[in-house]
């Protein structure tokens, strides 16, 4: 299974939650925001600086994308697609037998919703910036819904899940 790099701190607020660690979920919830944070900070700089030289124009940001739109005009199936991915991931992370990759291509749409949000702030386009924070939002609670559901399922219906913070052992 691969997991986006976002998940990971996800899945420590989950673990945190459902075994009544706040520590670990504060944990998590620290570089969650710092990472998201940055991130956006850095991309609105880099999106002032392509705007100032010509290359962003401010069309192609507020202009009608339908292929794309879904990024920053979340539905009820921003939270359907959130959900099944959050419960993927955290079952890779927490099943004995899974085994799991970080990698940035499987981020539903918290990754594109974030590069919006940056964008929509550096150009003015509070529409946009509001519609992909309530994106990014609606994924990472989906996400974090899903995981504390199979970790408590887990816990009380099979096996215990795998301790998180645990390095694994590779088999012989």
């Amino acid at each position: 299974m691969v997991v986006s790099p976002d998940f990971l701190p996800v899945a420590a607020i989950a673990t945190g939650f459902t075994f009544g660690r706040r520590r670990l979920a504060l944990g998590g919830l620290r570089p969650l925001l710092v990472g998201f944070a940055g991130a956006v900070a850095l991309v609105a700089v880099l999106a002032l600086v392509a705007h100032a030289v010509g290359a962003l124009p401010t069309e192609e940001v507020t202009r009608n994308r339908p292929l794309t739109d879904f990024i920053w005009q979340p539905t009820l199936w921003s939270l359907v697609v959130a959900l099944p991915a959050g419960a993927a991931g955290s079952f890779a992370l927490s099943a004995p037998s899974a085994t799991t990759l970080v990698g940035v291509f499987i981020a539903i749409t918290t990754v594109p919703a974030a590069g919006i949000l940056a964008i929509a702030l550096a150009l003015g386009s509070g529409t946009q910036a509001a519609g992909s924070l309530v994106q990014l939002g609606t994924d990472i609670a989906g996400m974090l819904i899903a995981a504390v559901v199979v970790l408590t399922l887990q816990r009380h219906l099979s096996h215990p899940p795998r301790d998180l913070l645990r390095p694994r052992r590779w088999a012989r």
